[in-house]
């Protein structure tokens, strides 16, 4: 798994895999939080396995000192 944060975007996303391949995603399922200011996405490839997730207004939802930690897209 590899994490990885943008800070001006407010935007992080956790690879499950080493990698995720062009081309592999099939499709994006979103969430939303109920309580609002969280956005997440999971993308999925053709055979229904998650590939990744991506947060949108990652600072509401996870641990500062992971989002700090994490390296640039």
């Amino acid at each position: 798994m590899k994490l990885t944060y943008d800070p001006e975007a407010d935007a992080a996303y956790l690879t499950l895999g080493d990698t995720i391949a062009p081309g592999s995603i099939s499709h994006t399922v979103e969430f939303e939080s109920p309580a609002g200011g969280t956005m997440l996405l999971a993308d999925v490839d053709t055979n229904g396995r998650i590939l990744g997730f991506e947060f949108i207004g990652a600072q509401h939802t996870l641990d500062p000192a992971l989002l700090r930690d994490a390296p640039l897209p």
